[in-house]
């Protein structure tokens, strides 16, 4: 019997490993964590030609938060900018930005603004099928090359769901990101 679905969850397996337990290091090699070489930087060419300036260590892909309101952190919808999922490479990169605000407001010269880099070394995709519940959330945790926390985004608009965009870290204890509970009626948690 051929069933589609299973030869789709086996090509995400596939493409997407997930292991249990530290995978043999000499098969899966650790990766070397993305980082910035040197400071970041505005240059300038014009007033709507601007690159803001990464030195890495190795390729990735980044989001660059432009914190322009005077509110601490990135806020969705307002004069804070986001630049998402820039592919990068290993050394100097120019990330352009026209100079404007997230309302269309050009930002003047001397304007203090304040500019957070997050590398997504890799990307994990987790596909979740029927799942009605998950009350306790999820807990990721990193194990290779450092051990610790990592931050969690998700994308829940197709399915009636909810959208974590600035991310959710689970620290340890308690409650882990992006619980949820349905009534098991819809199918749809």
């Amino acid at each position: 019997m051929f069933v589609p679905q299973a030869v789709q969850l086996l090509s995400l397996i596939e493409k997407n490993k997930l292991f249990l337990n530290t995978p043999d290091t000499n098969i899966y090699p650790t990766k070397q964590l993305a980082k910035t070489v040197t400071e970041t930087y505005i240059q300038k060419c014009d007033t709507f030609d601007q690159c803001i300036m990464v030195d890495l260590n190795r390729p990735s892909n980044v989001n660059v938060y432009i914190e322009v309101n005077d509110t601490a952190g990135y806020q969705l919808g307002g004069a804070d900018v986001l630049l998402s999922n820039v592919a990068v490479t290993k050394g100097l990169n120019c990330i352009p930005w026209d100079g404007l605000d997230g309302n269309g407001n050009l930002i003047p010269d001397g304007d203090t603004i304040f500019i957070q880099i997050l590398f997504g070394s890799d990307v994990t995709q987790l596909p979740l099928q029927d799942i009605e519940s998950n009350p306790n959330g999820i807990k990721v945790t990193l194990e290779l090359p450092i051990s610790g926390y990592t931050t969690a985004y998700w994308n829940d608009s197709l399915i009636g769901g909810a959208t974590e965009l600035t991310g959710c870290i689970y620290t340890g204890s308690g409650q882990g990101c992006h619980d949820w509970t349905g009534d098991f009626s819809s199918g749809i948690g």
